[in-house]
């Protein structure tokens, strides 16, 4: 059995970049304004695997309690790197979000840098009052598709 498994962030986002870069997929990468426990930079990074143009997107994201980045991360670098691994087909594409909360991930913590458990605290979608978010305008149509198809789901899954 393959072992995707990292001992740290850094280890795991070098694992993730290097699997990107051998199945050719384009990453971009989102700094965080903190560093690392050794000083070093934090990123989420993200890739499409699929068309560019599908409209069904499955998204699979590592790291909300940055702790837990370690098993998702691992089973991200699977999907990159493991011939048996489902791909994509048809009208859809996979998003892969590395490390959603880089802070937590590197200092082992659940938290992030503002020490907010991203799982815990989230929009109250009831009341329709979000906050601004320039970033997240930029990335929304990857994660929030307009709508959802369950055969495309089903075909992707075989």
């Amino acid at each position: 059995m393959k072992n995707y498994f990292s001992a740290t962030y850094s280890d795991a986002r070098a694992q993730f970049l290097s699997a990107c870069l051998d199945a050719r997929a384009t990453v971009k990468s989102y700094q965080n304004p903190r560093r690392g426990p050794a000083g070093e930079s934090l990123f989420t990074d993200t890739t499409w695997i699929g068309p560019d143009s599908a409209t069904n997107v499955i998204v699979v994201t590592s790291s909300t309690h940055g702790v837990e980045g370690f098993a998702g991360s691992a089973i991200q670098i699977g999907l990159l790197r493991d011939s048996d691994a489902p791909k994509p087909k048809g009208d859809v594409a996979l998003l892969l979000v590395h490390a959603i909360n880089p802070y937590g991930f590197a200092w082992l913590r659940r938290e992030n840098e503002d020490n907010v458990d991203l799982n815990r605290n989230f929009v109250d979608h009831e009341n329709g009052n979000y906050p601004e978010n320039d970033l997240f305008e930029e990335i929304v149509e990857h994660l929030v598709p307009l709508e959802w198809s369950d055969t495309a789901y089903e075909n992707y899954l075989g």
